[in-house]
């Protein structure tokens, strides 16, 4: 905690958001209006593509620049990226979870994602579970029953950004496929094959990956490892996480359970 007080305490996104957010938004920013200028609008499926990392390259940004959680013994306040805020008490806090890449506090429905790898957020993660522990009077602590509605069932950290970069790819693959089926003029006869075998090599590996990581992603219990290893890494796959927890927390030499927390 700040050595000036609890009111000073501050959780801010990394600056690493700030550039990326940067670079991307200038670099797609270029390109679409050299393409706009030269092209005009037609190529619809480029514009909404780029107009989407545009988009979220401006996301990044507003996540340093405006997102905020000022906090103190009592209650936290979130300003999300539109510069709104709301403050709850610790006590309001229903679900939380531990995860590679952000730890998540739950306010019903509500969610709000802490970068697992900034220490200003792991420091307030921490000490929302002791104060909710101290308010709430629960000595179990946060529950980690968090809600599970994504499309896959709550079983893969991240797995909504995993869907759409292979909704993104599988767009781009029948993209190219539709403009070479409609627009052969712009190949010679010789490149045309070509063509087809990258678009080919975009459809089939994507339309294989979406179908099989929904199907496995939504029931990793009932798949062996192996298959799973085939659309998630292990650790982001959290029934294999909390498998791994529980044989740290559990001592075998002594018999003695270790619950830390």
């Amino acid at each position: 905690m700040s050595k000036r007080g609890f009111d000073e305490n501050v959780v801010r996104s990394m600056k690493l958001n700030l550039i990326v957010g940067m670079i991307g938004a200038v670099f797609c920013a270029v390109i679409w209006y050299f393409s706009i200028k030269k092209e005009g609008w037609g190529a619809w499926g480029f514009h909404v593509v780029y107009g989407f990392f545009v988009l979220l390259s401006i996301v990044l940004m507003l996540r340093y620049l405006v997102w905020r959680i000022t906090y103190n013994e009592t209650e936290f306040t979130v300003r999300n990226i539109f510069g709104i805020s709301h403050t709850y008490r610790y006590s309001q806090i229903t679900a939380r979870e531990s995860g590679v890449q952000a730890n998540k506090l739950w306010i019903g429905k509500k969610k709000i994602e802490l970068e697992a790898w900034s220490e200003e957020a792991l420091r307030f993660y921490l000490f929302a579970r002791d104060q909710y522990e101290k308010l709430a009077g629960d000595p179990e602590g946060i529950p980690e029953d968090w809600p599970k509605n994504d499309i896959f069932r709550g079983n893969i950290e991240g797995g909504m950004l995993i869907f759409i970069i292979e909704v993104i790819v599988l767009c781009l693959g029948l993209g190219l496929g539709v403009f070479l089926l409609f627009k052969r003029e712009y190949l010679d006869p010789e490149q045309y094959p070509y063509a087809i075998l990258i678009a080919l090599l975009l459809v089939l590996p994507s339309l294989f990956l979406l179908i099989g990581s929904v199907i496995v992603g939504r029931h990793p219990e009932r798949y062996s490892r192996k298959i799973v290893r085939l659309f998630f890494k292990e650790q982001y796959v959290r029934i294999y996480r909390k498998e791994a927890e529980l044989q740290d927390e559990y001592d075998p030499e002594s018999g003695d359970e270790q619950w830390n927390r």
